[in-house]
């Protein structure tokens, strides 16, 4: 629309030339519109600064929301990757010879481990790396840890007394760390558990009997007793004198008794052959060079009674935790065999722990294991008893002799079994079956948070 100029007089005075002149001014109409146009304009400039602050807040959370979410996602995948680790170990132990104490050697990484990967260090500690995907670094990192079971004494890191270590994995991805423990239990010592003889078991005189114990759950007690004893034979089992088996009988052939019922449980004849698994025991050749072995008297690796250890009345012989290689061991007289922790004693020849007995300090069969590789059918092997005698025996290819009257915990695997002098066995369900099927188990399964 169009606006018409207003014009205002202004007097002046006059001139030079005498006269008045009149001049036109334009009023200010202008000025207030532009003041208008500039706090419109700054008003877009505010709304349009307060719109990319927005946009920058809205941007910066969604960033953040991916990061959160992509944060979670590795951290998931992390946790995963733990298990797949924890899993891997678990596989490499149970269809390995079980031998906990070797995974603990070399920091952990050591036994069925040694498989499982690469060395690695973390923190200080040595691990199994082991890879996993397509992002660089990313894998599982798996060592053994003791979970403190000696009781009496300083914890030894590097050993078992109770058939249980931690497993630790350590899942890593991109920039993702999750840690996963679990207890790894072991139910046998590697060697066949059981009573069983291959060509006959014979258990006699008056007083003796056969029953079971789980030594996962302690020591042996008369009134903790219980009544899954398993003796077994490819040939005849004889149970005479009243002896009573608290458990099953399976033979190859018969199972025959003097008084009846002798088995409480299931008695089975004419059933498969059972394979012994190892079969037959390893032989050792290279004698002990005595040291860890106080007492007694051993001579030595060479010569003419090369690696024969003897004992007598009033000697204790005493092995310090290890492997132990012998051509005899003869203990008679009042002598002992006394063991403190992990020990394994093996024999060529025909051997006897008789004397006063045998005594393992720890109550675990595992810890004392007697391997005999000697084949002569009669005699093999003789072992006293005692209240302390936890062992386990292996002489797949002789005979095994009970002393009478004595008390035997663990497991007892040979070629044949005679014991005629009232002899209590009492057998070790946790050192499995003859036939070396392990039993391995995972528990106390939890997530270690930094």
């Amino acid at each position: 629309m169009y606006e018409p100029r207003r014009w205002v007089c202004t007097l002046r005075p006059a001139s030079a030339g005498g006269r008045d002149r009149i001049r036109p001014r334009r009023a200010a109409a202008g000025s207030r519109r532009a003041r208008q146009e500039g706090v419109a304009l700054v008003t877009v400039l505010i709304l349009a600064a307060v719109l990319v602050a927005l946009g920058a807040i809205a941007s910066r959370d969604a960033i953040t929301e991916l990061r959160i979410s992509r944060n979670d996602q590795l951290a998931k995948d992390a946790i995963a990757v733990a298990e797949a680790g924890l899993y891997h170990a678990f596989d490499l132990v149970k269809h390995n010879a079980i031998d906990l104490n070797a995974c603990l050697s070399n920091g952990g990484t050591g036994g069925a481990l040694a498989t499982l990967g690469s060395t690695a260090t973390l923190d200080g500690a040595s691990y199994r790396f082991a890879a996993l995907g397509n992002i660089s670094g990313g894998g599982y990192y798996v060592r053994a840890v003791d979970n403190s079971d000696e009781t009496a004494g300083a914890n030894d890191p590097t050993r078992d007394v109770d058939g249980s270590i931690w497993l630790v994995s350590r899942g890593r991805v991109g920039g993702a760390e999750r840690r996963i423990d679990v207890l790894l239990t072991a139910r046998a010592g590697g060697l066949p558990g059981g009573i069983f003889g291959k060509g006959s078991v014979t258990f006699g005189g008056n007083g003796g009997y056969i029953d079971s114990f789980d030594s996962a759950q302690g020591p042996y007690t008369a009134a903790g007793a219980g009544s899954q004893a398993a003796v077994g034979s490819n040939g005849a089992i004889l149970l005479q004198s009243d002896v009573v088996d608290h458990g099953d009988a399976t033979a190859g052939t018969t199972v025959s008794c003097s008084t009846s019922p002798c088995v409480t449980g299931t008695t089975t004849q004419y059933a498969p052959t059972v394979t012994l698994n190892p079969d037959p025991a390893p032989n050792c050749t290279t004698y002990t060079n005595g040291t860890g072995i106080t007492g007694g008297t051993y001579y030595g690796a060479t010569g003419k009674k090369a690696g024969q250890l003897v004992g007598g009345s009033g000697d204790n012989i005493v092995f310090a935790p290890g492997t132990y290689c012998f051509s005899s061991v003869t203990v008679s007289g009042g002598g002992l065999i006394t063991v403190n922790g992990p020990v394994v004693i093996k024999i060529n020849d025909v051997s006897s722990f008789g004397g006063g007995g045998v005594v393992n300090t720890t109550a675990l069969a595992s810890n004392l294991q007697l391997i005999s590789s000697y084949t002569g059918v009669k005699g093999g092997l003789t072992v006293n008893g005692g209240s302390q005698a936890y062992m386990q025996v292996y002489a797949p290819d002789t005979e095994v002799v009970l002393g009478g009257g004595t008390d035997f915990y663990g497991s007892l695997v040979a070629g044949s079994i005679s014991s005629t002098g009232g002899s209590k066995v009492h057998s070790d369900v946790a050192l499995g079956s003859a036939s070396g099927a392990a039993v391995v188990t995972l528990s106390a399964w939890h997530e270690v948070r930094n």
